[in-house]
């Protein structure tokens, strides 16, 4: 697990990449999970577990795609771009 709980999570929030904990786990992965937990390690051991902010966030860049990117446009095959007559209700209270 990635997003939930473990060492690369703990390791990246503390490391205080960016100004919430929410922007982290809205990146989209780049690799498979057991990839990008082998490259944590390799880091890890790299480092004598004490990475640098700066070797976080290069990790994370090469393991990780921008926030937001995990988003794709979609189209439902009814859409109706112009949908004829909309009913509209309104119910003041």
């Amino acid at each position: 697990m990635i997003y939930c709980h473990g060492p690369l999570l703990h390791t990246v929030q503390m490391a205080g990449l960016y100004n919430d904990s929410k922007t982290f786990v809205d990146k989209k992965m780049r690799s498979p999970a057991s990839v990008i937990l082998d490259n944590f390690q390799t880091m890890m051991n790299r480092t004598d577990f004490r990475p640098t902010k700066e070797e976080i966030r290069t990790f994370v860049d090469n393991n990780f795609d921008v926030e937001g990117s995990e988003f794709e446009e979609w189209q439902p095959l009814d859409w109706k771009h112009n949908p004829g007559r909309v009913l509209f209700s309104y119910h003041c209270t």
